[in-house]
């Protein structure tokens, strides 16, 4: 290998045989200890998630278009899906995908840019053309996206072996502000959409866009902000699973004409609640 040395000093001497042994030696202990961080296992059932997850957003923002009640409720979905997408990244580096390649996140970005030139090209023909896209049709995109991305989780996930679970501990007082403000917003948006106004559904969703950005811009500039994605445990996560559930049952409740008004206050107190107590179960220990 030519060395390239400092200006004004002279070319470093080899190593001899015996000390690029050391080197190597050294390299693969560093790259077992960073193994050792990864959790290989949980980061593949998290990309199974993440691909039903994409595959549901995806199929709703196709079957919205031509949908005039449901066009306004998709833009919740769509910062609703960007929180997921925040918490999925501090889950992924909470097991260990910050210090390997795992940590890419292009896959997603790409995906999601996908969609959104399917729904503005679907819009177009729907708008221009007059052109009803059939069940089937609407279907494959999302079935597309879930083979995609769903196959290569599930073999990832039969090749990885099972690490002992981590240990638990109680969130902070933070992290638990946190827990129950997004199970707040959550709440809200349930509410929100089942009642219908799409004035108050589209003023909802740009107070939405607005926080998600602060809290974007504010993550990234300070250290201060928790990371409850990377140590919410199975409580906060289902808690968060029930939520996107009942949201993704409203608006498809909504694409086939059917009102939810009648039972939103309920099951936004419910989800409010379930958030509140996970808040004060414990969470993992990364």
């Amino acid at each position: 290998m030519e060395q390239r040395p400092i200006d004004g000093a002279a070319p470093l001497n080899p190593p001899d045989s015996e000390t690029a042994h050391a080197y190597l030696d050294e390299l693969n202990r560093v790259r077992a200890r960073r193994e050792e961080r990864i959790d290989r296992r949980a980061l593949a059932v998290f990309a199974l998630i993440n691909a039903v997850v994409l595959s549901v957003y995806v199929t709703i923002a196709i079957f919205t278009i031509g949908v005039t009640q449901a066009n306004s409720s998709f833009l919740v979905f769509l910062a609703l899906f960007l929180l997921w997408v925040q918490l999925g990244t501090e889950y992924r580096e909470g097991h260990g995908a910050s210090s390997s390649s795992l940590s890419s996140s292009r896959a997603v970005t790409l995906s999601i840019v996908a969609v959104l030139i399917i729904v503005v090209v679907g819009g177009l023909v729907v708008a221009v053309v007059g052109v009803e896209l059939p069940v089937v049709a609407r279907l494959i995109p999302g079935i597309v996206t879930l083979c995609l991305m769903g196959i290569p989780a599930v073999r990832d996930i039969r090749r990885s072996v099972r690490r002992e679970a981590a240990a638990r501990r109680g969130l902070t007082r933070s992290e638990r502000w946190e827990t129950i403000v997004i199970g707040a917003i959550v709440a809200a948006s349930v509410w929100v959409l089942a009642i219908g106004n799409p004035f108050a559904v589209l003023g909802f969703a740009m107070l939405l866009m607005c926080g998600y950005l602060a809290w974007w811009v504010a993550g990234r500039i300070t250290e201060r902000l928790p990371v409850v994605g990377a140590v919410w445990a199975w409580p906060q996560w289902l808690a968060f699973a029930l939520g996107g559930v009942a949201v993704v049952a409203v608006i498809v409740a909504q694409i086939i004409g059917l009102t939810a008004s009648g039972v939103a206050p309920a099951g936004a107190v419910i989800i409010l609640l379930l958030f509140i107590g996970s808040a004060f179960l414990d969470g993992r220990d990364g």
